[in-house]
C-alpha cells in the first residue's frame, strides 16, 4: 500500500528541495463549484428548531436623490461620462459562493439567553473593536432612516388616492410559506416557456398595462371578519421626468436612461463570461449574475458575494450607474409607499446588520434590498418559479429593460393569479416574488430583453433576528422556556408577517389626511 500521496504518483525530490513528478495535473472539467453551490442552495430548507433540552400619467412619482456611489471604482473600459446614462437575472438568481474564510463577525448577545456576554480581558484591541461596533448599532438606531421630503410624500399620496387598484384572486393564508415564516417552500419546476396565446386558452385574463399608470393588486383580506382588501404587488410604472420631479436638466429622461441602461448591459456581458449554472439554471436559459450581500446555501455568515476579476469588475461598474442607482432608489421608494410596514422592516433589518459587521457593503444608499441580481440576457424569458429563499412576506422589484415588443411578448405571468401582465422596458413591477409564482412570456429570436431584481434572503432576517449567529448557537444558548418562546414566536411569524401587507382603503385613507393637512395649512 502507498503511504502517501507523493509515493502513489512517483514524486521524488530534486536537490533544491522541489518535488518532480513525470505526471502532469489536469484540471477536472466537469467539476462545478456554481452547480454544487446552486444545488446546496436549491436543497436548504428551514430546519425545526432542536428540542428545548438541546442546548408619465402619473408624473408626481419621483425616485430619490442619487448620492455619490461608493463602491470600488468600476473599470475604465467603456466607462460612461459623468453626465451620461450607461451602463439581466430571473427574480434572485442564486450568486456565486460568497467568501466564508473570514473570521465571524461579532455579535449581538442572544436574545434572553440570561448568558454573561460581558467581554473578557482580551486585551485593549478587542475592547476598542467591541466598542466601536456598539457604537455603530446605537449610532444606526439614534439617526432615523432618511424619510421622503414633504412634498415627495404629498405626491406619492396623491398617487395612491387616484390609483385604481387591479382586483384579484389570491388566498395569502394558503400561500406557500414555510413554518418559520422566514422563506417559502420549495416546489417543483417547470422548465418551459409559454405564449400569451397557450395562457389565454388556460383561462389567464390579460391586463394591458401601459406601463406608467401606478395600478395596486389587490386581494379579499381573509385573515380577519372584515372585508378589505390588501395590497400584495403593485405595478410600480416608472419615475417623474416632469418639471415637478426635480431633477436637473443634465440627467436623461427615463425612457433614455433606460435604454442606455440596457446598452450597457449588452456591452458588458460581451466582456464576460458565465458558468454553466450562471446561464442555465431554474429559472431560466440566460446569463444572470448576483451582486450584494447574502446568506443561506451553506454559508457560515452574511457575506458580499464574491466573484472572478472580471465578472467583480463588470458588476461593479453596471451597479455604480447613475441610471441603475436611479432604478434601484424608485423601487425602494415605491416599496416604501405601498407596502411601508415591510419595507421599514426590509431596512431595519439591512441597518442592523451592516452595523453588526463593517466588512458588509450595501449596493445602494437608499434602498432597503441586501442584493440585485442582473439578467444579461440576452433573452431573458424566466421558467415558471418562486424565489423561495427570500422573505416569504418580503417584496421584490423587477425592472425590464432591452428592446422588445411589450405587445408579443415579455409580459409577466401570475401564476397564482391566472394574470398575464403587459410589462414594458423601462417599467418596475413589484412582488412578493417567494409566494407568487412568475414567469415571462416569449419574445422574438431578434429581440434583447435584460432585467435588474433587488431582494434579500430570507436567512438574513433569521440572522438578524437570532443575534447575528447560526441556528445551532443561537438555541444551544437559550433555556427551555426560552425556547418554547421561540418555538410560539416562529410559529407566529407567518401570521404577523401577512398583517404587515397594507389595506388598500387604509393606505387611501391615511393619503387623504395627508392632502387634507397640506390644504387646511395654506
Amino acid at each position: 500500500m502507498f503511504q502517501n500521496f507523493v509515493d502513489f504518483v512517483g514524486v521524488r525530490l530534486l536537490r533544491s528541495g522541489k518535488a518532480f513528478s513525470q505526471y502532469y495535473v489536469v484540471p477536472d472539467k466537469s467539476f462545478d463549484l456554481d452547480a454544487l453551490g446552486l444545488a446546496a442552495a436549491e436543497n436548504e430548507g428551514d430546519e425545526p428548531p432542536p428540542p428545548a433540552a438541546a442546548n408619465d400619467d402619473r408624473d408626481e412619482w419621483e425616485d430619490l436623490p442619487e448620492p455619490a456611489p461608493t463602491t470600488p471604482s468600476p473599470p475604465d473600459e467603456g466607462r460612461p461620462a459623468d453626465h451620461t446614462y450607461e451602463s439581466d437575472s430571473p427574480l434572485s438568481s442564486l450568486p456565486s459562493s460568497p467568501d466564508t474564510s473570514r473570521p465571524p463577525s461579532p455579535t449581538r448577545p442572544a436574545p434572553a439567553s440570561g448568558l454573561d456576554h460581558a467581554i473578557s480581558g482580551c486585551g485593549r484591541k478587542r475592547r476598542r473593536k467591541e466598542h466601536g461596533r456598539k457604537n455603530r448599532i446605537k449610532q444606526r438606531k439614534t439617526e432615523p432612516r432618511t424619510e421622503p421630503s414633504y412634498e415627495r410624500q404629498r405626491r406619492h399620496a396623491q398617487i395612491i388616492v387616484r390609483s385604481v387598484p387591479k382586483h384579484v384572486e389570491f388566498n395569502l393564508r394558503k400561500a406557500p410559506a414555510t413554518k418559520t415564516g422566514f422563506r417559502a417552500r420549495y416546489e417543483g419546476e417547470t422548465r418551459r416557456t409559454f405564449t400569451r396565446q397557450e395562457l389565454e386558452e388556460q383561462g389567464f385574463v390579460y391586463f394591458p398595462w401601459d406601463g406608467r399608470e401606478t395600478v395596486p393588486i389587490v386581494t379579499p383580506n381573509i385573515d380577519g371578519k372584515e372585508t378589505s382588501n390588501v395590497v400584495i404587488a403593485c405595478l410600480a410604472g416608472r419615475p417623474s421626468d416632469g418639471a415637478k420631479s426635480g431633477r436637473t436638466p443634465l440627467e436623461a429622461d427615463w425612457t433614455t436612461a433606460t435604454s442606455s441602461l440596457a446598452d450597457a448591459i449588452e456591452r458588458q456581458r460581451s466582456r464576460t463570461t458565465f458558468g454553466k449554472a450562471a446561464r442555465d439554471h431554474r429559472r431560466g436559459m440566460f446569463g444572470a449574475q448576483a451582486q450584494g450581500i447574502s446568506h443561506g446555501g451553506g454559508q457560515l455568515r452574511p457575506a458580499n458575494l464574491k466573484h472572478s476579476k472580471t465578472m467583480t469588475k463588470v458588476l461593479l461598474f453596471l451597479v455604480a450607474l447613475p441610471s441603475m442607482i436611479r432604478a434601484a432608489h424608485f423601487s425602494s421608494s415605491v416599496y416604501g409607499t405601498w407596502a411601508p410596514l415591510i419595507h421599514a422592516l426590509s431596512g431595519d433589518t439591512l441597518d442592523a446588520l451592516l452595523a453588526s459587521d463593517p466588512d458588509l457593503k450595501r449596493n445602494f444608499e437608499a434602498s432597503v434590498w441586501a442584493c440585485i441580481t442582473i439578467n444579461f440576457g440576452p433573452r431573458t424569458v424566466t421558467f415558471p418559479h418562486r424565489d423561495y429563499a427570500n422573505l416569504a412576506f418580503g417584496w421584490c422589484a423587477i425592472t425590464a429593460l432591452g428592446r422588445f415588443d411589450p405587445d408579443k411578448g415579455g409580459e409577466l405571468i401570475l401564476w397564482d393569479c391566472k394574470m398575464i401582465i403587459r410589462f414594458p422596458p423601462g417599467s418596475t413591477i413589484l412582488i412578493p416574488s417567494a409566494i407568487l409564482k412568475h414567469s415571462n412570456t416569449r419574445i422574438a429570436l431578434s429581440e434583447r430583453r435584460y432585467s435588474v431584481t433587488q431582494y434579500t434572503a430570507g436567512a438574513i432576517f433569521r440572522w438578524v433576528e437570532h443575534g447575528f449567529q447560526l441556528d445551532k448557537a443561537y438555541y444551544a444558548s437559550l433555556s427551555k422556556a426560552e425556547a418554547a418562546k421561540d418555538a410560539k414566536t416562529a410559529a407566529g411569524r407567518w401570521r404577523r408577517g401577512r398583517a404587515m401587507f397594507s389595506k388598500f382603503d387604509d393606505l387611501v385613507e391615511a393619503a387623504e389626511a395627508k392632502l387634507k393637512g397640506k390644504s387646511a395649512s395654506k
